[in-house]
């Protein structure tokens, strides 16, 4: 994880680091209409770094794979 390399490049302790992602629904629809990551670190750490972290976060490439893929593909793959 690109998050957790770059507290560890720092010294920032990836100790409890949980990343939550949570998806929202459109009942009416049936699909999703939201996708929100949570990302918590245990121990305080510097305002000046905190906005790195977000800048890394948002930049890694899962965050930017599922912001800009207006589809995504789906492949079979049968024991035959």
């Amino acid at each position: 994880m690109v998050l957790a390399k770059f507290c560890q490049q720092r010294g920032i302790s990836t100790d409890g680091l949980v990343v939550t992602v949570r998806w929202e629904k459109d009942q009416t629809r049936g699909h999703y209409v939201g996708i929100e990551s949570h990302v918590s670190l245990p121990r305080p750490v510097p305002e000046e770094i905190r906005k790195a972290i977000a800048r890394v976060a948002e930049h890694c490439t899962v965050d930017r794979t599922i912001r800009h893929t207006d589809s995504v593909p789906v492949h079979f793959h049968y024991g035959e």
